[in-house]
């Protein structure tokens, strides 16, 4: 598998190198003729990677094993193509892959398997899907047998509705898909990225709450402020006190560790607040008359930053409270 550097890379990888997505992607996706050849079952990662720099510029990629019925091996290839824009000549870049993939084979003394090459593309133009042939000058039938066809399956995540990648129905899946496919409609995640924290907080995995978080900073169509706001303002969120907290911190430590890498402030900002808001929550516990004045000395705040904390939870308190009658 690649190094991956880019955010889609790390989304990408996050997604497809649990088996179980991968299968129900293939199961979805690949021709009736082709699964029926397939063992899904004997479906495994293989740690391998056939990129070199010259196609790492264009793709990041993993790599699967699989039996067929008849018991011989194959490689299914997923890449992910980089670029937002459709390459010149796609078939020639998937054919330098493949080729890739049997010399390393070459060179280990092992057999050439048969390679099943999966493109998974996420950009906003069309893709042109056709054969190596219709790209040729000078082509006409006398000359399609001495041509490689160069063929592959294309998978547009633009072509794929938003029910379609509902009907996924795991948790992580469906919400990197949707991520993927709008993170450049500011208004989609205004709209949904409340619902996706959701789910994503269901899985209860640390790892995906940090890698949603990190995607979400990295595509810049939301301010931090906005991100945290829509994480952290619905109560249907956060059903337990341990998972506020849980979201609270991973959030704080994303958006500062975003603000040093990139030199801004804001991260730091909302990871500051945060971390104030914690506090102030705390002393709150423990002395319930304590006044701000006191709260801004232990704890280092302004007392205008504990005066809007302080509201900001009498609020929620308060509306637990109407909830609750």
């Amino acid at each position: 598998m690649t190094n991956l550097k880019q955010p889609e890379d790390k989304l990408f990888k996050a997604l497809f190198s649990r088996v179980n997505n991968m299968r129900k992607l293939l199961k979805k996706r690949l021709p009736l003729a082709i699964l029926k050849e397939l063992d899904l079952s004997t479906l495994r990662i293989n740690e391998r990677g056939f990129i070199d720099e010259e196609l790492r510029e264009h793709f990041a990629d993993l790599v699967y094993l699989c039996e067929k019925k008849d018991g011989t091996t194959v490689g299914i290839c997923l890449l992910l193509e980089h670029k937002s824009y459709v390459p010149p000549y796609p078939p020639l870049q998937l054919l330098g892959y493949q080729i890739q993939v049997w010399k390393h084979y070459i060179a280990n003394e092992e057999k050439p398997i048969t390679v099943l090459p999966i493109l998974f593309y996420h950009g906003k133009e069309p893709w042109d899907n056709r054969p190596w042939k219709d790209f040729l000058e000078g082509m006409s039938p006398e000359f399609e047998k001495y041509t490689p066809a160069w063929e592959y399956i294309l998978i547009d995540l633009s072509e794929m509705s938003d029910d379609e990648i509902w009907s996924f129905r795991v948790v992580f899946l469906v919400t990197g898909l949707l991520l993927l496919k709008h993170r450049y409609d500011r208004q989609f995640l205004l709209n949904h990225l409340e619902q996706l924290a959701k789910f994503v907080g269901q899985s209860g995995n640390k790892n995906d709450r940090v890698i949603f978080i990190r995607y979400v900073f990295a595509i810049s169509l939301l301010s931090k402020k906005e991100v945290g706001e829509r994480i952290f303002k619905s109560s249907r969120i956060m059903k337990t006190a341990s998972a506020m907290e849980e979201w609270k911190e991973d959030v704080w430590l994303e958006a500062k560790q975003e603000g040093k890498q990139e030199g801004r402030q804001e991260g730091i900002a909302i990871g500051d607040y945060l971390r104030s808001m914690k506090v102030v929550q705390g002393l709150l516990l423990k002395f319930p008359g304590i006044t701000n004045e006191d709260i801004a000395i232990i704890g280092g705040l302004e007392v205008a930053v504990v005066q809007k904390i302080r509201r900001e939870l009498e609020s929620k308190n308060d509306e637990k409270r109407q909830s609750s009658n």
